[in-house]
């Protein structure tokens, strides 16, 4: 018997995203004690994904005791980011001097609230800028595997052999210019509005005799991968007490990746504005205009032409700057190898005179680590790590009633970083004066957890549940950040680490079902709804603090309505979330240029998503997706200042 199939599929997605971020709180100069933004960032971003699949198999079983399959996989994504940028800062002092930062000069009388917290005001000074950004990103992974399956006797052994190789290229061109406001030179806040009002003004956006050229940007980054694995599985029947099967198996695999790239930030000062050819006033004015009132700046002049930007030729020579090539030094290697053995029995027995079946089984993996890599401040840094890690499992389901299922699972498991977090690349937003940079240092996650589920089935396609988990976990990943200077200019540099000892523990209850005893065409609609209830707390990276596990929303729900009738499919779905921590920020509670973490908690919103699907015939079907279609606004904020972000 033989037999092949081919699969293809083309997805295309444009989106728009429009941003507010208000900078980090800083201490006016007054001795009031009052915080108030340094900044504020806004931005237009356009962008399309493109993403192309194909694979194919080939299946081959000679006779009824052993079958072979080839399998190709080949993904490839394409992104295209447009970014329309504005920054602007009261910030009366120099930006390089630390001993300056965080003095906030009043223009005037301050509001506060009755706790004394900022509301609005106008501080003297106007730094602002402008920038036109384009990021191209482009993702290939190609994968062949040959798998066997044998029968011998009453045994199966199965084994697998693949490898898999992955591209990924990004780059980022930005020309930045600078601008000001005519006399007297201040900038207002007031955070009372819908929107936070952020403004100057006697700001002139629209004028070109107020701006001038200030930098130009030029990052590339090229990561490639490849990774081998082989594993062996077996299975054989067995008649010992309440286990019926036996498993057993070995995976041995080999990962690499590696990462090299260039960043560069160069004074373009001494250009008139009228020697970039693509400077224009954006033609888009409507920035957040579904968010509420609120004064904020639109229109702005900046570099408009997108296809010039992405001609790193063209703008580079523009500026008698040369297109610089990958820098060795800034580069990271990354190899895994691990192997991993395993055994595991299926179990069927009784309790109580109640059906009783699941598995048990331990997992014993060996990992080597090696990473290598050129540290910020200079000088080669080499890391090696073996360790070696016992997961055991356990999952049980009884049967209370043909109806009612009970289900418990207990694991030890392990998550390591993806690669994007270990990778030292240094991304950085030369406006707001922020950046990102991985950690080559991290460690992986470890947690023990157990879950006991109740289900029970109201029909065959209708049931509901209840579920309660717990989760010991250790070496959380967090984000923090820290003040470091690149070529002369203070950053804020977040970064993510390991945090220490936390806990998850919840609650969630749901619904699922079809409503196929409706006449006609209603048979086909359905329903899915869920609520989930989460505590969760550990060390915070604020010394002295315990805070809910980053990205954990201690309350969230999630409503379906489904219809799936012949060809067609379709869902409108809602997802909600409450509060919930994003990471910490710098912040500038003195006069004295000493900094402080704080807080960013992400306020709670709901979004509503649809997708439509046709089976044109059984081997095309056509799809069409919307993700937000209320226009949700999402809101963060500096929790201990209350502040908007």
């Amino acid at each position: 018997e033989f037999g092949a199939l081919l699969s293809v599929s083309a997805q295309k997605r444009d989106y728009r995203s429009d941003t507010q971020e208000l900078d980090n709180p800083a201490q006016l100069a007054d001795g009031s004690g009052t915080v108030a933004p340094l900044g504020q960032w806004l931005a237009y971003e356009f962008g399309e994904r493109d993403r192309k699949a194909a694979s194919a198999s080939l299946q081959w079983r000679p006779d009824g005791r052993s079958e072979y399959t080839l399998d190709f996989n080949h993904t490839q994504l394409k992104s295209r980011t447009d970014v329309y940028g504005h920054y602007a800062s009261p910030f009366w002092a120099n930006w390089s001097n630390t001993a300056n930062q965080g003095q906030l000069w009043p223009n005037g009388a301050i509001q506060t609230d009755a706790n004394g917290r900022f509301v609005s005001g106008s501080f003297w000074g106007a730094s602002m800028s402008t920038s036109g950004s384009v990021a191209d990103e482009n993702t290939k992974i190609d994968q062949l595997a040959l798998a066997g399956k044998w029968k011998v006797g009453d045994a199966t052994l199965r084994s697998d052999l693949s490898h898999t190789r992955s591209t990924f290229d990004r780059f980022y061109q930005e020309v930045r210019l600078g601008t000001f406001a005519n006399d007297p030179v201040s900038y207002s806040f007031d955070l009372g509005t819908k929107l936070p009002s952020a403004f100057s003004p006697t700001a002139q956006l629209d004028n070109p005799a107020n701006y001038w050229a200030d930098k130009a940007l030029y990052f590339r980054t090229r990561n490639t991968g490849k990774e081998t694995a082989w594993r062996l599985d077996g299975d054989k029947p067995v008649d010992f007490g309440a286990l019926t099967t036996l498993h057993a198996g070995v995976r041995l695999n080999d990962r690499r990746a590696s990462s090299a790239e260039i960043n560069t930030i160069d004074d373009i000062w001494m250009f008139n504005l009228s020697q970039i050819p693509a400077v224009g006033l954006l033609p888009y004015d409507n920035l957040l205009k579904d968010a509420g009132a609120g004064n904020i700046p639109r229109q702005w002049l900046t570099v408009t032409d997108t296809r010039w930007l992405r001609d790193a030729q063209a703008v580079r020579s523009t500026f008698n700057l040369t297109v610089p090539e990958l820098d060795p030094a800034q580069s990271f290697e990354f190899r895994e190898r691990a192997a991993a053995v395993y055994v595991a029995g299926d179990l069927d027995t009784t309790l109580a005179g109640l059906p009783l079946t699941g598995n048990v089984g331990v997992r014993a993996v060996t990992t080597r680590t090696q990473r290598g890599y050129t540290a910020t401040s200079g000088g080669r840094v080499d890391l090696s790590k073996t360790d070696t890690d016992f997961l055991p499992s356990l999952n049980l389901k009884l049967e209370l009633t043909p109806d009612l299922l009970a289900r418990l699972a207990l694991s030890r498991v392990v998550t390591r970083p993806n690669f994007d977090q270990l990778t030292p690349s240094l991304s950085l937003n030369v406006n707001d004066r922020t950046g990102y940079q991985g950690n080559p240092e991290l460690d992986k996650l470890r947690a023990s957890q157990v879950d006991a589920t109740l289900e029970y089935y109201l029909s065959k396609s209708d049931s509901v549940y209840g579920a309660a988990f717990y989760k010991d976990v250790s070496g959380f990943i967090q984000t923090t950040s820290t003040q470091t200077t690149i070529n002369g200019t203070s950053y804020t540099l977040t970064t993510p680490s390991n945090g220490r000892d936390g806990r998850i523990r919840g609650l969630e209850v749901g619904y699922t079902g079809f409503f196929n005893k409706l006449p006609g065409l209603l048979r086909g609609l359905g329903l899915q709804a869920n609520f989930t209830l989460v505590d969760s707390a550990a060390p915070s990276p604020i010394d002295g603090r315990s805070a809910p596990l980053e990205g954990l929303s201690k309350r969230s729900a999630n409503l379906v309505a489904m219809y799936d009738l012949g060809d067609f499919s379709a869902r409108l779905a809602y997802n909600w979330r409450s509060d919930y921590t994003v990471g910490s920020r710098l912040s500038f509670p003195s006069n004295d240029g000493v900094t402080a973490l704080t807080p960013v908690t992400m306020k709670g919103y709901g979004m509503v998503d649809a997708y439509l699907s046709y089976a044109i015939t059984p081997r095309l079907r056509i799809a069409l997706e919307g993700n937000n279609l209320t226009r949700t606004v999402r809101r963060s904020v500096f929790s201990d200042y209350g502040l908007p972000r």
